[in-house]
């Protein structure tokens, strides 16, 4: 057993009260007779660690006062306040409600209902499951027995009367078992915790034992029945029936589960000791409380007459008779205060010592039998002290006294109270100790203790600890750097915009917020594992967020009706298409959803697509006419395509889709009268036939030429944390790059000169051993409409911490003139991102 823990019989403790009420019903007993009345026998308990109260229940509802800030275990019994029988019928768990609220300002109604209990076997043992409230209570173990004797006795004639032969068997609990009753239950996939053990509550009659021996015929010998869970020095009993009982979690003990199945009077004789080891693995707690008042106290102990007990976590009950506390008999041991001596707490448990948390000990064969105490449960921030008193010692919980005239402590506990922002531990140290550094939380620094929630009056830690201390420990985040990558992002600090190389306090909430890219879906990592949602918390450690976009694949579907006619995966946006065609008469081309017929091709358009970024395309077909024109294309090399049979009246079309770096030539005999060419596009035309005569279309390829004409651009970039500028030279004539220019790229950056402490400026192409950064732009056969370069500092031999300050780019080409002068074109200068944030925050 790891500790006893007291409270004192005062159940008000210092603090803010209020008034909350409710109503009480039973939905499943209305409209039984005498509802009402029945209702107003029932009460509300409610029990937090600082208080407890109780609320007699009249004209269907309650009020108490409650106080403000605790968090109370709400119960309510089929059981009544002024007599020991169930409300509704059955036993007292057939109905209850069991819940934890906490009391806040704006908190002042709670309405009860009660709910039935269904019986459920599992594994042997029987339980009440309550659904609603998602809680079992523990009616049944299932113990095995065994017949160890047949009890037969003659018939006996005393006087005129036949007393008639008796014959039934002695039954004793099966040897070898071990019963494990777990934390959670499973019924029907559902999971209930096991709160409560036994059906009875407070019933001076009956205890409802969870330990029953079978039943006899002969109600007049069920003393013999009695016996079979006794060690039994009367009647012949057996002796050896050991029986192991283990219970997984905390459970609540409904008065003396384990004891008195057949309702006899509870005494200490260790002839009717139960041969039972119970072992508690956690907390145990004590439902108990007296009847007809308005406070809560101890009633029964449940553990009495047990072989041993063993207790792994904290017991929260009653160790003394409540009724007659004074008494000088009374002891934790042995308590009378009654006619028929019902009270006996831990009654051969096989306690000879036990041992307080704060190290104070009380022996059974003196303390113990001097010290009175009159207590019933727990609170976990109780402050205890032990005082000298009349050559003993008085112990107090709260000021309180709770036992006097103990004559032996090991230590005098001091108190130790710890605040750390919202959380309290309280602790029990040596005497003289001093306050030791704490286990500081990760991502916090700390900085020291004080004696104020304001941190304004400090504690000198080596200062001993001599009475009960309360100290405060203050921690303050630490800051790290973060790190943004990528584009079309922006992480925020409340309103502030966070840039990179920030540091921000650890724990900080940053939101993210990334534009809007048409075809394009973004993904947000945070050290390389993707964020989900639109803010993050600062880790404790540097970080770095990064934006990537991602191209949206498309799927478009070519339909002829209801057939699949091509299905086109893995599109991208602007991806161009080419399209099949359907062998059917009066084929014309395709249509996407908004009508508009198509040619041979297809530009891939976000607005087109539907459920599952999918784009359908329609076959379109004109009505057939009787008289058709034939439209003919020679020179196409199978890179043209047109709509062979037209109707009078109507367009063919014929579209050309050259090779890279080719153009198309499309025309027709100017001597065939009534036909014409039109040009739709820079692929597609459209040709007429005014009489229905037959046309043919001639086409033609030709290879493009050097452009004449560029444009000259530079971005800044970054890899790896290095930063560098991006060119660009692209022909703006429809001609090609011509790869005899040079595209160079003139650059500044700075460092620090470590022996003067001045910035130092480099310039490429000025500065003697700096050359300017040249571009490759291919061999001779090399053809493109556009060349990029990309140029990094750190490819350079640049001072460590040097900066990029700005940048431009150029593109020297041949002029076709007859001087052939070089021709020379020049982007805008663009400054570094870093060295921009460095004017921003000089400014």
């Amino acid at each position: 057993m790891s500790g006893l823990v007291f409270i004192s019989d005062n159940s008000l403790a210092e603090g803010e009260y209020k008034t909350v009420t409710g109503n009480v019903s039973v939905p499943s007993m209305v409209g039984e007779s005498d509802y009402n009345e029945h209702v107003d026998s029932l009460a509300v308990y409610f029990v937090s660690d600082t208080h407890y109260a109780i609320g007699i229940v009249s004209g269907g509802s309650f009020s108490v006062e409650l106080k403000v800030g605790d968090t109370y275990n709400v119960r309510c019994f089929n059981s009544s306040v002024s007599s020991t029988d169930a409300v509704f019928g059955g036993d007292e768990m057939t109905f209850i409600y069991y819940k934890n609220v906490t009391v806040t300002e704006s908190f002042s109604n709670l309405d009860v209902e009660l709910e039935k209990g269904t019986t459920a076997l599992i594994d042997g043992n029987e339980y009440y499951i309550y659904e609603n409230l998602g809680i079992a209570t523990l009616k049944q173990i299932g113990v095995n027995y065994e017949v160890y004797e047949h009890y037969h006795k003659d018939e006996m004639v005393v006087g005129n009367t036949v007393i008639p032969a008796v014959d039934y068997d002695k039954y004793s609990v099966a040897e070898g078992q071990i019963i494990t009753i777990p934390e959670i239950i499973n019924v029907s996939e559902q999971e209930y915790s096991v709160v409560f053990v036994g059906t009875g509550i407070k019933s001076r009659s009956y205890t409802g034992s969870v330990i029953v021996p079978p039943e006899l015929d002969n109600p007049s010998y069920t003393q013999y029945s009695n016996t079979a869970i006794r060690q039994g020095v009367y009647q012949n009993a057996k002796t050896t029936h050991d029986l192991t009982i283990i219970f997984e979690g905390s459970v609540i003990l409904n008065n003396q589960p384990f004891t008195n199945p057949f309702k006899q009077s509870t005494t200490t004789n260790t002839g009717k000791q139960l041969l039972f080891d119970i072992t508690f693995e956690k907390d145990v707690f004590l439902n108990s409380f007296v009847y007809g008042s308005d406070k809560i106290s101890a009633v029964y102990s449940p553990l009495m007459s047990i072989k041993s007990v063993s207790i792994n976590g904290i017991y929260y009950g009653g160790l003394d008779n409540y009724r007659s506390p004074a008494n000088s008999g009374d002891t934790i041991f042995s308590a009378g205060g009654g006619s028929n001596g019902a009270s006996y707490p831990l009654a051969n448990t096989g306690y000879d010592l036990i041992t307080f948390s704060n190290n104070l000990e009380l022996d059974n064969t003196n303390d113990l039998k001097k010290a009175t105490i009159n207590v019933l449960g727990v609170l976990p921030d109780s402050k205890y002290s032990v005082v000298s008193s009349d050559g003993g010692y008085t112990i107090k919980c709260n000021e309180t006294i709770i036992c006097n005239s103990v004559n032996s402590v090991v230590d005098n506990p001091i108190t130790l109270k710890v605040v750390n922002g919202d959380s309290v531990t309280y602790s029990l140290v040596t005497k003289g100790s001093v306050l030791e550094d704490p286990v500081v939380p990760e991502g916090m620094e700390f900085c020291g203790w004080y004696r104020d929630s304001a941190f304004k009056q400090a504690y000198d830690q080596s200062e001993a600890l001599n009475a009960n201390t309360t100290v405060y420990v203050k921690y303050t985040p630490k800051e790290y750097n973060i790190s943004i990558y990528g584009e079309g992002i922006t992480v925020k600090n409340g309103d502030n915009v966070v840039v990179n190389g920030s540091r921000i306090a650890f724990g900080t909430s940053l939101n993210l917020a990334v534009e809007e890219r048409v075809g394009y879906m973004v993904i947000v990592k945070m050290d390389g594992a993707v964020v989900s949602g639109t803010s993050i918390n600062v880790p404790a450690k540097d970080f770095a967020i990064s934006c990537e976009w991602v191209a949206i694949p498309y799927v478009v579907k070519c339909m002829d009706g209801e057939a699949v006619v091509k299905t086109i995966d893995n599109c991208r946006l602007g991806d161009v298409i080419t399209l099949p065609v359907v062998d059917k008469a009066g084929f014309t081309g395709w249509s996407v959803s908004n009508g508009m017929l198509l040619g041979a091709q297809y530009i891939v358009n976000y607005r087109d697509a539907g459920e599952n970024d999918t784009i359908t395309l329609i076959a379109f077909f004109a009505e057939l006419q009787d008289t058709v024109w034939e439209l003919t294309v020679t020179g196409g090399d199978g890179k043209a395509f047109w709509t062979k049979s037209n109707a009078i009246g109507s367009y063919g079309i014929v579209t050309v889709i050259p090779s890279e770096f080719e153009k198309a030539s499309v025309s027709i005999d100017p001597a065939v009268v009534g036909a014409y060419l039109g040009k739709l596009s820079d692929n597609t035309y459209m040709v007429y036939s005014a009489n229905g005569e037959d046309v043919t279309v001639a086409v033609a390829f030709q290879s493009v030429e050097k452009a004449s004409e560029y444009t000259v651009s530079l971005v800044e970039i970054a890899k790896e944390g290095s930063p560098g500028f991006r060119a660009t030279v692209a022909a703006t004539d429809g001609g090609i790059v011509d790869t005899s220019g040079k595209l160079s790229i003139r650059y500044v950056y700075k460092a620090m000169d470590e022996a003067s402490g001045l910035w130092c400026f480099t310039t490429s192409g000025q500065t003697t051993g700096v050359d300017d950064y040249v571009v490759p732009l291919g061999g001779a056969n090399d053809r493109a409409y556009y060349v990029t370069g990309n140029f990094y500092l750190n490819s350079i031999e640049a001072a460590d911490g040097a900066y990029l300050v700005y940048g431009y780019a150029s593109y020297a080409f041949g002029d076709s003139s007859v001087t052939a002068e070089s021709i020379v074109v020049t982007s805008p200068v663009i400054m570094s991102v870093s060295e921009i944030q460095a004017v921003v925050s000089k400014s």
